[in-house]
């Protein structure tokens, strides 16, 4: 039996690490909005809750963390071609589908948040 993650990230980490302070992807600023305090923060630490893509239904447990970690890791690879090319003139008609994909699951997974 594998162990699930407990901290599930809203945002991706993989889009996170693009506004680090620190240059090598660990760490942002994050601002308390109760406080309106700022401070740096590990990225593994911030934009997640736990078990946030868990679903209880009655008895059962649904974890949903495996199929947010394959959008995420496709956010990524898309992330970076885009990066690197500057456009997003050059991704194919996949990775535009693809870029669809992670946009509406950030969408959705922000809506069904409100449940």
């Amino acid at each position: 039996m594998t162990s699930q993650a407990k901290k599930h990230h809203y945002v991706p980490q993989a889009l996170l690490r693009h506004f680090s302070i620190d240059g090598n992807g660990q760490r942002i600023w994050v601002l308390d909005k109760t406080t309106g305090k700022t401070f740096p923060a590990p990225i593994a630490d911030v934009a997640c809750e736990s078990h946030f893509n868990t679903l209880q239904i009655g008895d059962s447990k649904i974890v949903l963390e495996s199929v947010f970690d394959a959008i995420d890791s496709l956010a990524a690879l898309l992330l970076r071609k885009i990066l690197d090319r500057r456009t997003i003139g050059g991704l194919s008609a996949d990775e535009c589908y693809g870029m669809a994909v992670v946009a509406a699951t950030q969408l959705l997974s922000s809506w069904f948040a409100h449940f």
